[in-house]
């Protein structure tokens, strides 16, 4: 409903009533705005990111538990096996000056810090099609330098023990309409 409202009055910006009516009827069909949608509008509006509209509410009411377990990214430990929570707002793939793919994630977490993360040659459709923006996710094998920040050698990783990739991203949000 809101997007029938924000067409018909935004998009195509009627002088009259009767222009108003006409693009009402235009765009009933337009549906509503996905979940990922509204995130961003509320983020740009409000300048404060909508942790209750994307993070589940089992980590929402075990947040303190959860922050232990698996604590978010600004808070980053190496000892932690578990992973770190955070959610990707962006993400940017490059080439090096080596011709090798690499991905630049913008993440936020729990706290409403915003840092970076860098995932070291990957295929750039692999990355877009594997990590959904403004998903909540727990990610694995995270490495910390001063010179490069956060970095990760790849989206798996290869288990020599056990003969199998594991994932280092494990979304942790079902949500729909992304």
């Amino acid at each position: 409903m809101i997007n029938i409202f924000w067409s018909a009055c935004c998009i195509n910006r009627p002088k009259s009533l009767k222009k108003l009516n006409e693009n009402i009827e235009r765009y009933k069909d337009a549906g509503d705005f996905c979940l990922s949608d509204k995130v961003e509008f509320l983020t740009e509006l409000t300048g404060i990111f909508p942790v209750s509209m994307v993070y589940p509410d089992i980590i929402l009411d075990n947040l303190e538990y959860f922050q232990h377990a698996c604590p978010p990214i600004s808070d980053f430990d190496v000892k932690c096996l578990a992973g770190h929570l955070a959610v990707p707002r962006s993400i940017n793939t490059r080439k090096s000056k080596n011709g090798k793919w690499f991905a630049i994630i913008e993440l936020l977490d729990t706290n409403n810090v915003a840092t970076k993360l860098r995932i070291w040659n990957v295929d750039p459709k692999e990355v877009k099609q594997e990590i959904k923006i403004n998903e909540v996710y727990q990610i694995k094998n995270v490495q910390y330098s001063d010179s490069w920040g956060y970095s990760q050698r790849g989206i798996k990783t290869w288990k020599k023990n056990e003969k199998l990739w594991e994932l280092n991203w494990i979304r942790k949000t079902a949500n729909t309409g992304v």
